[in-house]
């Protein structure tokens, strides 16, 4: 992993053009600790800091030039399938000057053009300046593992992997984005292409954008298609073995030592036992929550599963933080994020990184083979969708004031499958803007359609059910926080790659195909979700330990205590009281039912708080830990 920027001029380029972009490299530095390098040429400055992964000699420098000199790259992440990629190459004739994985990128471009993504399996953001045609080519890879934002004004185009890199630049103005306040409602992460700032968008997961003759076009390269179920085949076990195998090894290639995370459950385990088949020395990672729960369920199964496997455990104790530290850890995402994962995930990633530069996580599994336990209800809500039209006396009857929301969401479930969840989206985020916002802001956006986005994305995966729509819909936008934004900032703050082989395309393409019976068998138990993955592991390790209920990571954790026990006096302050008002988009009447009604919607208020604070105001955090320590604990 690493850190790219770039600016391409419109017209002259600016003197200062590379001062500048070392400056965006700064910005991000954090991302890449092992070296930094800048090149300038034809009205672009590309930049890049360097995190070494692969080949950690100064052979694997980015910026990278072909063998002419007319193709310029800089890249972020791993290309998993790179050895392959540059076997082929080799027998084309290519002469390579690294053994960077990085490298592959700019022979296959010159073959195939943009349908070399195509050819890639990776978790990766990278830009091409084409010398000779002036195109530029930035791609994002089809999960959104790795970020990418851009800029676009009337001199320039930028580009940078985090937004601070954009932010550094002195011509660009911090101008926020009332439109995404509708998404922050029902999103832990905005969805690409939203950001808080109006001038800034983030690209695509999937989707390649080119930048030529002054204009900028977006091409879609990847979707999740469901509609190439193949029922015949009776082999389902092997080829689930096959993938997964290929992926975890795809991911193992690393010149530095690679973990693997392990919270005692069906994903983390999977991915543990088939990386001890590669490398039985393998160092595993959990979390314990150790004394604010009583019994540690979460670990004692990490400890289980890493004695079964006979692989070394090592245990992250998890401290609760004191809450002005929350400012600097939603600073790291440059964006409101309010999944409470985050106020673990940084010091568990430090923690890993003392050991090991990449880690293996199961990230992934419960969207791409069906694992939330909700997933369970949807073949009957299905059913149940169909009756919508016909139960509104019923509805009435039984649900008394409740009825029309009721129906509002029977009615979704009754739309195209491609649609339901978008239009509860868009039902949700009209229903909080009620509650919590202010009039003036729901004459604005009241009526706004924050569904559209989840809907486009599912409609063109060609789902068959709702299971199919919601697995389309929490993979590619609902859930871009827990396998996207968390893993990839949290790392990178620490010179950690975190990988996730059930993100490969490949597994991804292999589970849409599979038939719904080894997804979620009927009679449709939470129990048997993730159904062929649960058959698999339960062939390997003890069936009591694979069908146990699921938890994660974080599962010990006192979320409940942090927002409304010892810290409940400074978040009813920071809510009630806080500059972020002056907006204008919450009410403080809207704050107080958050206090009362729900936690959630407290803890996207004070996400939202701290970016408001420091980014638009300038408030620092010593300004806040002073705030904070002025205000006694319960």
């Amino acid at each position: 992993m690493c850190g790219i920027n770039g600016i391409i001029f419109k017209h002259e380029t600016h003197p200062n053009a590379r001062s500048w972009v070392l400056t965006m490299n700064v910005a991000i530095s954090h991302r890449g600790p092992d070296g930094n390098d800048t090149w300038e040429g034809d009205g672009a400055v590309l930049g890049h800091q360097r995190l070494s992964i692969n080949d950690l000699s100064d052979r694997g420098k980015q910026p990278i030039l072909n063998t002419d000199g007319s193709l310029v790259l800089v890249c972020n992440g791993e290309i998993f399938n790179y050895q392959k990629l540059r076997a082929e190459l080799e027998r084309d004739g290519y002469n390579f000057n690294s053994y960077s994985d990085s490298e592959i990128v700019l022979p296959l471009y010159q073959k195939y053009g943009e349908n070399c993504l195509d050819y890639i399996t990776g978790m990766f953001a990278f830009a091409i300046w084409d010398r000779q045609l002036r195109k530029l080519v930035l791609a994002r890879d089809r999960i959104g593992e790795k970020p990418l934002y851009f800029y676009e004004d009337e001199n320039c185009f930028v580009f940078s992997s985090e937004i601070t890199g954009i932010l550094a630049l002195p011509f660009v103005t911090k101008t926020f984005n009332e439109m995404a306040i509708p998404f922050l409602l029902t999103h832990k992460s905005l969805p690409a292409p939203v950001t808080m700032y109006k001038n800034i968008h983030m690209l695509t997961p999937a989707t390649c954008l080119i930048f030529e003759e002054k204009k900028m076009r977006q091409e879609r390269y990847w979707n999740m298609d469901f509609s190439r179920r193949n029922s015949k085949k009776k082999d389902y076990l092997e080829g689930y073995e096959a993938v997964i195998k290929e992926s975890v090894q795809g991911c193992m290639m690393s010149d530095v030592p690679v973990g693997v995370m392990l919270s005692g459950g069906v994903d983390s385990a999977t991915i543990a036992l088939t990386a001890s088949e590669v490398d039985g020395g393998i160092q595993a990672f959990c979390l314990d929550s150790g004394d604010n729960c009583g019994s540690n369920v979460e670990v004692e199964r990490a400890r289980y599963a890493a004695e079964l496997m006979n692989l070394k455990l090592f245990e992250t104790r998890y401290q609760a933080p004191d809450f002005h530290h929350l400012k600097a850890i939603i600073d790291q995402y440059g964006q409101p994020i309010w999944a409470l994962e985050i106020l673990f995930a940084d010091i568990f990633a430090k923690e890993i990184r003392s050991k090991v530069k990449v880690v293996l996580t199961g990230n992934g599994a419960d969207e791409v083979f069906g694992g939330y336990s909700g997933y369970s209800h949807l073949p009957i809500r299905q059913c149940f969708g169909y009756l919508a039209p016909y139960v509104p006396l019923i509805a009435n009857r039984v649900f008394g004031s409740k009825a029309n929301d009721v129906l509002r969401l029977l009615v979704a479930s009754r739309q195209p499958v491609w649609a339901a969840r978008g239009e509860v989206k868009t039902f949700l985020a009209r229903q909080l803007m009620q509650k919590l916002c202010t009039s003036e802001f729901n004459a604005r956006w009241g009526s706004f359609e924050v569904g559209k986005i989840t809907k486009e994305i599912t409609q063109i995966s060609n789902p068959q059910s709702l299971l199919d729509a919601s697995r389309c819909a929490d993979l590619m936008v609902d859930h871009q926080h827990g396998h996207s934004s968390i893993p990839d900032i949290s790392g990178m703050r620490h010179g950690l790659e975190i990988r996730s082989p059930f993100l490969s395309h490949k597994v991804i393409e292999f589970a849409t195909q599979l038939p719904s019976s080894q997804i979620l068998p009927f009679p449709y138990r939470a129990r048997d979700t993730k159904h062929i993955m649960k058959k698999y592991l339960a062939s390997k390790l003890p069936a009591q330990f694979v069908y146990k209920p699921k938890l994660g990571y974080g599962y010990g954790v006192p979320w409940n205590e942090h927002l409304v026990g010892k810290h409940s006096s400074f978040v009813r302050e920071k809510l009630l009281n806080g500059r972020y008002l002056e907006l204008g988009v919450f009410s403080k009447e809207g704050v107080a039912w958050a206090l009362r009604e729900n936690k959630l919607a407290v803890m996207m208020l004070l996400s939202f708080s701290c970016w408001v604070e420091t980014e638009l105001f300038g408030e620092n955090h010593a300004q806040t830990k002073n705030s904070y320590l002025e205000i006694p604990a319960v």
